[in-house]
């Protein structure tokens, strides 16, 4: 992407209004706590439902769509960051509009990951200290911690296994941890910061939460890609088996669209 073209996305991304006045919803639906809509606009840094695509970037490879105005597309890659153009990661249609994917799945020789490209406006965006994640997963069977997505080793860690998953946020020394109830159950993990305390929620109930050490900062000051299913060392690492049908990264402490 040139600079031309980054500069009209990011010029189109913040004329849009807010959802409330006109934005686009995606519909979520058959869910035990029903959530009617998941609002985009221009605070949504980006927000992957999951469904494949061939990249339009010119990458022979295959991306996962980004549903934000910022056009974030994740690109499928091999533990070398390479780009990959064919491998088999649907596994049937999300309740929320979208796909799930299977990352990994045990009849794969070799691992993959996703993550938006060096180009990309995310990856040129600092999130900043006010920001809200939500992450709908599902991990393989064993208790052994993968790393399920990454904003750096050094930044923002979230690690899953079957029995636990562990948010990390390496500046702040935090390390948090919550239990799951097996590799049968779809996980719904919602983070959130108002740029003092970071609070946990896990399938809708509160888990742990810290305050902001002063003088450093929640995640990082400089601006950094997000991987997905690996942790972004060269080669890629730490693995994930598992599936996932959403992610979401807004850069405002919006409330937990998975409980409302």
């Amino acid at each position: 992407m040139n600079n031309t073209q980054w500069l009209k996305r990011l010029i189109a991304a913040a004329a849009l209004p807010l959802a409330a006045c006109g934005g686009t919803d995606t519909v979520v639906e058959d869910r035990e706590i029903s959530v009617e809509t998941m609002p985009v606009n221009g605070d949504t840094l980006g927000f992957w439902i999951m469904q494949t695509e061939t990249c339009l970037d010119g990458a022979a490879a295959i991306c996962i769509n980004d549903n934000s105005p910022y056009s974030n597309d994740l690109v499928l890659e091999d533990a070398s960051l390479q780009p990959v153009a064919e491998r088999y990661m649907e596994r049937g249609n999300s309740d929320i509009g979208g796909k799930i994917i299977q990352i990994n799945a045990d009849d794969e020789a070799l691992p993959a990951q996703l993550r938006t490209p060096e180009d990309s406006l995310f990856a040129a965006t600092p999130i900043g200290e006010v920001f809200a994640i939500h992450l709908r997963f599902k991990p393989a069977a064993g208790e052994a911690l993968q790393t399920l997505m990454s904003l750096g080793t050094g930044v923002f860690n979230v690690e899953a296994g079957s029995a636990s998953v562990v948010v990390q946020f390496p500046v702040q020394g935090k390390r948090l941890l919550l239990p799951l109830e097996g590799p049968e159950r779809w996980n719904e993990l919602y983070i959130v910061s108002d740029g003092q305390n970071v609070s946990l929620q896990l399938n809708c109930e509160d888990g742990p939460g810290f305050g902001k050490t002063a003088g450093a900062p929640l995640l990082s000051r400089s601006a950094s890609a997000l991987m997905l299913g690996a942790r972004p060392t060269t080669p890629a690492s730490e693995h994930f088996s598992g599936q996932v049908d959403m992610l979401r990264v807004s850069r405002v402490n919006e409330a937990n669209l998975f409980c409302q």
